[in-house]
């Protein structure tokens, strides 16, 4: 056992670090000129150590140390030792250090608290860079490279021709690169105007001081952050591609001895820095490799592939930043080493199922998550159940049980508490079980709102029709026509070849139909008015009923109103002129409705009937009219004012399954003719008086006095007392219990 730890100590040089080694303080021919004052040389007695040249330069030291000085110091000395350059600054003291640090024998470099100067001035030196590589050991901390921005852009300038000894430095002898809490200041004195030249766009920030510098914290190489997300200047485009012009450049560096590389506690590592990392670059024995501390919130797509970068790697340091989810892939190994990640102190608050199964399923890989924010909210329920799988700890997901010890960060009720002792039911989630049932009800609910306010919209005109004629209800935006000083609700216009539909079927249903009361809510006695109770229009004794779904009444009943027609053959006073009688019946009528057919086309007076209904329209600024398409007519063999309105005017065709709710509601609401309709309408009417093909007795009535009306109309009657001669006019048939039977008038010639 005592061999054992003799042997530990010696190979770790632990024993002269407890005291057990005497240190040899070397004279100044081990020192370049003029250092002695602020630096020494030691060595090891009775060990092949190589001479520590240690130097704690301040600001306020005369001598000024440099790379230049030193190598110039290494090449001329007689005697050959290898040496170790260690710097250690008293409060921010400078030291010129150009990469890429090259000195004859010097193996190692520790530089810590210093302003680094001057790290571009060997550039294009091939002097310098053509030195072999010798340095073992790279540790810089806690220092600020100052970097003049004329230099910067210089060395840019010529990227194209950088070498790969430049680029690469001691890649064939470095094993121990750190780069920790490094700094970077930029340097703008003097550099106004050539700045200005390069990058016109840019504008410089004004200072007071006489030194204008910005400090970017940074790693070993200067990248871009992906922070900024203002539009680009042309000058920062001008710059982004020349620096993308020197990461394109392509040397090759093989780090064959390269164990250990550290770049941490950085505050603005660009996203792409990992990927330059390993851009033309090999690493085949790195084993320890450390970005802690970087304020990194995704993993790096190199590290998650790290096995094709860093085949021996073993240690993989990433704590400390905001990583937030990790899906590492898998890539085959024959090592026998485990690589161990330390992904602690980051911001992984909802661990997935699937990201752990990943883990467990990568051979030789172990991921540590501890002390991270788990946040223990209800969609954290999947994962809380998968760690109650037994099955999952069986082989390698015995690794990951300690997560089930871990504990919760959030919410603050569970706070402390361990995942493995949580359940479902445990986790802070809204209870919904009880709500589903309620919850599809509502939706469904909601859908058949949905769809019944479209088919509302679409047909609102039939509902409105369907209220009324069915329910007798009047919807709001409806007013009912039942009021009036007229005797008539309708002058109905047709042929005598369609007299028997008009008065078997049209005047027989709408006579007879009731009518909603005239106030909803109060009842009335009032009876229908009707000049013939017992007429021909009336129907057979037991049809009363619903005829096509609307209530009909055989004329006794006095519970509601009904529809008065006008017809010719039994409503024109004998006696009188028949165009009095048509002028007559249509001023007394609210509407005229014309059974429009081949019939009524040929037919002059109907057509005259058809004129006077229209000029009435027109009259009483609302829609008199209401045409009844009873047989299909072609639109040649329509007279030039009838065709028009047959266009205007929407129609009521009899073959409509709701025809008879369509002419109950037209005759029982008012309906006013739109403006820009009856500017059409007068439009109409004069163009068709135009253009009218010879007709006697066509005319443009303007009701100033009944004399003046009349007087036109017979002057119209005289040119055409040859088609009066069949007309037959019966004054009184009339029996004496009052009762009329039957009135045969034809006014066709």
């Amino acid at each position: 056992m005592k061999l054992i730890i003799l042997s530990v100590l010696v190979c770790s040089n632990l024993v002269c670090h407890l005291g057990y080694c005497s240190v040899l303080h070397l004279t100044d021919d081990y020192l370049p000129d003029s250092w002695s004052g602020v630096c020494n040389a030691t060595t090891t007695e009775g060990k092949l150590s190589p001479v520590i040249i240690k130097c704690e330069p301040s600001p306020l030291d005369s001598a000024q140390l440099s790379m230049h000085r030193l190598r110039q110091w290494a090449s001329n000395r007689t005697s050959n030792f290898s040496y170790v350059f260690d710097v250690r600054c008293k409060h921010g003291g400078n030291i010129s250090l150009p990469w890429p640090m090259k000195s004859p024998q010097m193996v190692g470099l520790h530089i810590q608290g210093c302003n680094i100067l001057n790290i571009f001035d060997d550039f294009g030196k091939p002097a310098v860079e053509s030195l072999p590589d010798e340095l073992k050991v790279l540790d810089i901390r806690h220092s600020v490279m100052k970097i003049r921005i004329a230099s910067l852009l210089s060395t840019i300038r010529r990227i194209p021709l950088i070498s790969s000894d430049y680029n690469c430095g001691h890649d064939n002898s470095l094993e121990n690169i750190v780069f920790r809490n490094v700094s970077y200041k930029l340097d703008y004195r003097g550099m106004r105007s050539v700045f200005s030249t390069t990058f016109s766009p840019v504008k410089l920030r004004n200072s007071s001081s006489t030194t204008e510098q910005t400090t970017v914290n940074s790693t070993s190489s200067i990248s871009l952050s992906n922070t900024t997300k203002s539009r680009p200047t042309p000058g920062l485009l001008q710059f982004t591609d020349m620096l993308a012009n020197m990461l394109n450049t392509q040397t090759q560096c093989q780090y064959d001895n390269l164990t250990s590389l550290e770049e941490s506690i950085s505050d603005t590592l660009s996203v792409y820095h990992q990927q330059f990392l390993v851009q033309g670059s090999r690493y085949p024995n790195l084993v320890f490799l450390n970005y802690s501390f970087n304020n990194i919130n995704a993993m790096p797509d190199p590290f998650l592939n790290w096995r094709l970068y860093f085949p021996k790697l073993q240690h993989l340091d990433m704590s400390h930043n905001y990583i937030s989810e990790a899906y590492f892939k898998y890539v085959p190994t024959r090592l026998s080493e485990v690589t161990y990640i330390n992904l602690r102190f980051n911001n992984i608050t909802k661990p997935k199922v699937d990201e752990l199964i990943k883990w467990a399923q990568i051979p030789k890989l172990f991921i540590d998550i501890r002390d991270n924010p788990i946040h223990c909210g209800c969609d954290l329920a999947q994962f809380i159940t998968f760690l109650g799988n037994k099955s999952f700890y069986q082989g390698k997901g015995l690794e990951y049980s300690y997560i089930k010890n871990m504990t919760c960060a959030s919410p603050e009720n569970m706070f402390g508490k361990v995942l493995g002792t949580l359940s479902v039911s445990s986790l802070p989630c809204p209870k919904y079980s009880n709500l589903l049932a309620p919850l599809i009800i509502v939706g469904i609910i909601a859908l058949l709102l949905f769809v019944l306010l479209i088919l509302a919209v679409k047909f609102r005109r039939e509902i409105r029709i369907l209220f009324f004629t069915r329910f007798h209800i009047l919807l709001p935006g409806d007013v009912a026509d039942l009021e009036g000083n007229k005797r008539y609700d309708a002058f109905v216009s047709y042929s005598s070849d369609d007299g028997d539909w008009v008065i078997d079927t049209l005047c027989a249903k709408l006579e007879n139909v009731q009518l909603p009361r005239r106030r909803f809510g109060e009842t009335t006695t009032t009876t229908a008015m009707h000049p013939n109770q017992n007429g021909l229009c009336s129907l057979k004794s037991g049809d009363q009923g619903k005829e096509n779904g609307i209530l009909v009444s055989d004329g006794s009943k006095t519970e509601g109103q009904t529809l008065r027609l006008c017809l010719h053959h039994r409503d024109f006073v004998p006696g009188m002129s028949i165009l009095d009688n048509i002028l007559n019946s249509i001023e007394a009528s609210r509407h005229t409705i014309v059974v429009l057919s081949r019939s009524f086309v040929n037919s002059e007076w109907a057509l005259e009937e058809f004129r006077q209904a229209y000029h009435q329209s027109i009259v009483e600024k609302r829609r008199h009219l209401i045409i009844l398409l009873y047989k299909h007519i072609p639109a040649r063999d329509m007279d030039p004012l009838l065709k028009r309105c047959f266009k205007m005017f929407t129609y009521l065709d009899v073959s409509d399954r709701l025809f008879w709710d369509r002419i109950v509601y037209s005759l029982s609401t008012k309906q006013k003719l739109p403006k820009e309709k009856k500017e059409k309408t007068d439009k109409s009417r004069k163009s068709a008086d135009a253009s009218d093909d010879g007709l006697a007795y066509t005319s443009v009535f303007n009701i100033e006095s009944d004399v003046t009306r009349q007087n036109h109309a017979m002057r119209q009657l005289s040119s055409t007392s040859s088609s009066l001669t069949d007309a037959t006019f019966v004054s009184d048939l009339s029996e004496s219990d009052g009762s009329v039977t039957r009135v045969d008038i034809d006014f066709r010639p």
